[in-house]
């Protein structure tokens, strides 16, 4: 018996090496989702450090304003009934992965936990809990129809506009 055999709990690198593949894939596309979720955050405090950033995003803000009003608005209650919608179509996409992950496993926990399959079956598992998770973020941060005409989405980039400008109207007129 050698200290090094009982270092890692499996014996060897690799097995670690494929569980951290494995996560990375399957976090690289909802970390990518956040990033563009907290871009607009992030572009607006660095427009606040200098008058033409500044300008330059109060105008492409006001142009993504006036290509909102393009369409006709909805009502606070049909935003509340298509958000509805929406979180229905959402639970059930979690619904139905939630499901196909557990059948698999299952059928995984039923094989010999040394055998390829088993690997494969927990693989596609985490593989199926993944995509569901991916398609939730999709559904739910997606630009569908509702949120183009949704009076919170206006609302939002008119209240983003107006702190913008209260910001470049508070500098000074000579500053760059």
């Amino acid at each position: 018996m050698t200290v090094g055999t009982y270092l890692w709990p499996y014996g060897d690198l690799g097995w670690w090496g494929f569980w951290v593949t494995l996560a990375a894939l399957v976090l690289a596309i909802p970390l990518s989702m956040l990033a563009n979720i907290l871009t607009p955050f992030f572009v607006n405090w660095l427009a606040k450090r200098s008058h033409v950033s500044l300008n330059n995003r109060i105008a492409k803000l006001e142009a993504q304003l006036a290509e909102f009003e393009k369409f006709p608005a909805i009502t606070e209650a049909e935003d509340e009934i298509l958000w509805g919608l929406k979180r229905v179509q959402i639970r059930m996409v979690g619904t139905e992965t939630t499901i196909v992950a557990v059948v698999l496993l299952s059928v995984a926990a039923l094989t010999d936990t040394a055998s390829y399959k088993h690997m494969v079956l927990s693989s596609l598992a985490m593989l199926a809990i993944a995509l569901g998770v991916v398609s939730q973020m999709w559904l739910r941060y997606g630009r569908d129809f509702r949120f183009m005409r949704s009076p919170r989405n206006r609302k939002s980039l008119q209240t983003a506009i107006a702190d913008l400008k209260k910001i470049r109207d508070s500098w000074p007129s000579n500053s760059n």
